[in-house]
């Protein structure tokens, strides 16, 4: 566990929830951070910062957290830079296209790794998963995993996605290589808006015993299949 002594966007350190991996030279994370945007002080920020216990780095290359925000028009989804910039402070920019909504929520499916430090690859291979849709459908889909005993790095796309008109949702296999016994939240990326400030919208994605639901947000498509999804996340594994 991320242990957060102080933030500088008033959000409490006790409501803060975030599981985290030390690797050394590495660390990743996951979790969430709802952000009140009516915070006294938060539209001249900078960085939103996170003060920690020490970390195992004082620096560390910049990463991608992603950032959601939920309009009457769909749930939006973009990505925000973070970075450590010191041994004790995690920082991360504000998405000042979300500030007229009120709130949003920074999600973190990410590593940080330290700046200037050699390392071995962490990982010998790629599992190539085969999808196989059993309700609603998915066209040329591709699903890749790297894992090893602590966590793993799913990346996924498909050219297009049919929701069953019925249920709203989409349901695969995925053959061997994910765990069993753990239940994973990831974001499904539609690639459709590409002139949005508020970047693409998204679906919620479920992964539970070697099955994917995805589910329709609404607004945020119609069943027609017509967009492009995607998703890559760092995943924490119970151990």
């Amino acid at each position: 566990m991320l242990k957060v002594t102080a933030t500088n966007f008033g959000v409490n350190p006790s409501d803060i929830q975030i599981d985290a991996y030390n690797g050394g030279n590495f660390i990743i994370l996951n979790g969430e951070i709802s952000v009140d945007t009516s915070f006294e002080g938060y539209k001249s920020l900078f960085t939103l910062e996170l003060t920690t216990e020490e970390l195992p780095f004082t620096r560390s290359l910049p990463t991608a957290v992603y950032a959601t925000v939920e309009t009457d028009k769909g749930n939006y989804i973009t990505i925000t830079k973070a970075y450590v910039k010191d041994g004790n402070t995690i920082s991360i920019r504000p998405v000042r296209a979300y500030d007229s909504y009120g709130s949003y929520k920074l999600k973190f499916f990410c590593a940080f790794a330290a700046i200037n430090t050699a390392a071995e690859p962490t990982f010998q291979h790629c599992d190539n998963l085969v999808l196989e849709p059993t309700v609603g459908t998915m066209t040329d889909s591709e699903c890749y995993l790297m894992k090893n005993d602590n966590w793993m790095l799913l990346v996924l796309k498909t050219r297009a996605v049919t929701f069953d008109e019925t249920e709203g949702i989409i349901k695969a296999n995925i053959t061997t290589g994910l765990p069993d016994g753990q239940v994973f939240f990831v974001p499904i990326i539609s690639s459709d808006n590409k002139s949005s400030d508020n970047g693409n919208l998204y679906f919620q994605g479920t992964i539970e015993d070697g099955t994917l639901t995805i589910s329709r947000n609404g607004e945020t498509d119609t069943s027609t299949g017509s967009s492009e999804t995607f998703t890559k996340v760092f995943i924490l594994l119970n151990t």
